[in-house]
């Protein structure tokens, strides 16, 4: 059984595992340097020293400049986009860069051993084919905007990098009309997975996958809840949820404490549904009684999730009408019980059992 201290330190530790993406300046710089010294190492070993600096000049503008020149002009068809910001479109583009120099370094080193110039080219063409493939996933599942940005978006980097290739030594040009070919199977395979996922709808036929997932992230990444709750409240039901309250007065009625049980759960994330439920009836409570108020968590699960944010202060507002000034005089001694690190107490006001589990 973890302690509650060594569960926070573990849950730490978990989170350590997780990695960040740095700075958007950071991975500009980082694109021009990953292209500049990885293309001049790769052209080193395929074609000797002496192309060291026919690779670095052919990084800098046959791979980092068609990068940050196609995010600068995604940048302008998605500057009003909430998800594909500059810096999400410059993730995209270094995770490319990284795959882009792998695969040449990996190439050039296979032409080194077997001298077959060509392999460069078909790296090259193969790592285009990858990003096309990924982009053309990405692009359209987080976008909001239409299919003819989202497919711009996609299609500009390896376009504009499958132009550079052509500018490598080689005379293959039906090599480069087959990558070019490779490129777009990449990019119809791809709109076919996406029109497959489209159409597809949970069991009760209200959801889609695609606009779910785009919402949950809307949700989690920038806090805009409304989606997310538009979706859940297809799936949504009317129901009667019930809320216990217990108020501790002194001997001239004034408010010493009290302690409310919501049988409404506070989730499911964030400030998505009733998740700031807690919160929100603490203060509207303590504002009108004026004492210390402790919610706690009543018998429930995500089943009884609110789908709406907005209700979570019809809830509070009707939990501060309802406190009665009456009450009892009479308290029982507190009874505890424990057994395998599960903890129970109960206690009698006049009729009410007030029963915790910890």
């Amino acid at each position: 059984m973890w302690t509650g201290r060594d569960a926070s330190d573990r849950i730490i530790r978990y989170y350590s595992y997780l990695f960040t993406f740095p700075s958007h300046r950071t991975m500009i710089a980082a694109i021009a340097a990953l292209s500049t010294t990885g293309c001049a190492l790769t052209f080193a070993l395929a074609w000797g020293a002496a192309s060291i600096l026919r690779g670095a000049l052919y990084g800098l503008l046959g791979l980092a400049a068609p990068l940050l020149a196609s995010d600068a002009l995604a940048v302008l068809l998605f500057k009003d986009d909430p998800l594909l910001t500059p810096r999400r479109f410059t993730i995209l583009s270094y995770a490319s860069c990284i795959v882009y120099v792998a695969v040449a370094l990996l190439s050039s080193l296979a032409v080194a051993l077997t001298g077959g110039v060509d392999l460069l080219a078909r790296g090259a063409l193969f790592a285009i084919a990858v990003n096309t493939f990924l982009r053309h996933l990405i692009v359209p599942v987080f976008s909001t905007r239409g299919p003819w940005r989202n497919l711009a978006a996609a299609f500009m980097p390896p376009v504009f990098c499958l132009a550079t290739v052509a500018l490598l030594p080689f005379s293959n040009l039906r090599l480069l009309a087959l990558g070019a070919v490779g490129v777009a199977i990449a990019a119809a395979g791809v709109r076919l997975l996406l029109w497959v996922l489209m159409r597809w709808r949970g069991p009760h036929e209200r959801l889609r996958l695609i606009p779910l997932f785009r919402a949950f992230i809307l949700a989690w990444a920038e806090e805009l809840n409304g989606p997310l709750e538009d979706q859940i409240t297809r799936v949504g039901e009317v129901r009667d949820l019930y809320v216990d309250s217990l108020v501790y007065r002194d001997a001239a009625g004034g408010c010493r404490a009290a302690l409310i049980v919501p049988y409404i759960h506070p989730g499911p994330f964030r400030n998505v549904g009733s998740s700031a439920l807690p919160q929100v009836i603490a203060d509207r409570v303590s504002g009108k009684l004026g004492c210390e108020v402790l919610v706690s968590h009543g018998i429930s699960t995500h089943e009884r999730d609110l789908t709406r944010s907005g209700e979570v202060e019809r809830v509070a507002e009707a939990i501060t009408a309802g406190l009665l000034p009456d009450g009892v005089d009479v308290a029982s001694p507190v009874v505890r019980a424990e057994r395998n690190g599960a903890q129970a107490s109960c206690q009698m006001f006049g009729g009410v059992a007030l029963v915790t589990l910890t």
